[in-house]
């Protein structure tokens, strides 16, 4: 007979469930928000990509005020994923930023076009500096949560099943077999306060088995001795020597 042994502090049945409801609630948004935090990230040009931008500006100075140009411009620096603001030496300034005075522009980043002829003449100055973006996807975060949500959910149901739906199931079982003579019961452990009634239950088994055990003994102490009182009626007495007179 396997013993029925109970955690040493056995949970309620409503803080395991409780327990569960904030793991189902819980986990999958904080899955997708540490995922997406792990995948999210910035963009940016490539160090040739930028050298190949800050060259086509240089190259094109003398279209600096031609305004197809500068819309071709546009779409080239937005493809180099670069920024530029040109300041010819004659004309209105090109930008691709909506707002240059707010650009962070390091000493590096600027350059000064001069005269082929005359070096000490300028024929323009500006910069071009990378254009940082935010790189967000969702997919991969939702499909995260998603798997956590199902995981979340067959491990709380694996939980129940084993130490809640089990136990009670064997309990109900074994007392519908009691009455029938059945004393040897097999009863799943749990950690759950309120299947706590297996206790009591394999108390019972327990001293049902006794009861039987010694009811066997006397019966079987009952059957020896009728059988040598039995045996003691069947054996004759043997008769009496006779007494001889003087």
């Amino acid at each position: 007979m396997n013993a029925f042994t109970l955690a040493p502090a056995p949970i309620s049945l409503r803080r395991w469930l409780t327990a569960a409801l904030l793991c189902i609630a819980a986990l999958p948004p904080l899955a997708v928000w540490a995922v997406h935090a792990a995948s999210a990230g910035t963009t940016g040009p490539s160090a040739s990509a930028l050298a190949a931008a800050r060259a086509y500006a240089i190259g094109s100075v003398d279209h600096w005020t031609d305004p197809g140009w500068q819309a071709g411009a546009r779409v080239y620096f937005a493809a180099q994923q670069a920024d530029a603001q040109l300041r010819p030496a004659h004309g209105p300034w090109f930008s691709t930023r909506p707002a240059p005075a707010t650009a962070v522009v390091s000493p590096g980043d600027k350059f000064v076009v001069p005269a082929p002829v005359s070096p000490s003449a300028i024929l323009g100055s500006g910069w071009v500096i990378p254009r940082i973006g935010t790189r967000t996807t969702w997919a991969l975060p939702l499909t995260v949560g998603a798997f956590t949500l199902a995981l979340t959910v067959a491990a709380t149901g694996i939980f129940l099943g084993r130490h809640v739906v089990r136990p009670l199931a064997a309990i109900s079982q074994a007392a519908r077999t009691i009455p029938y003579g059945e004393a040897d019961l097999r009863l799943p452990s749990t950690r759950v306060g309120e299947a706590a009634a297996a206790a009591a239950l394999q108390a019972m088994s327990g001293s049902l088995h006794a009861a039987l055990d010694q009811q066997a003994d006397m019966e079987e102490q009952r059957r020896q001795f009728i059988g040598a009182v039995a045996h003691d009626l069947r054996t004759p007495c043997s008769p009496c020597a006779p007494t001889s007179t003087a």
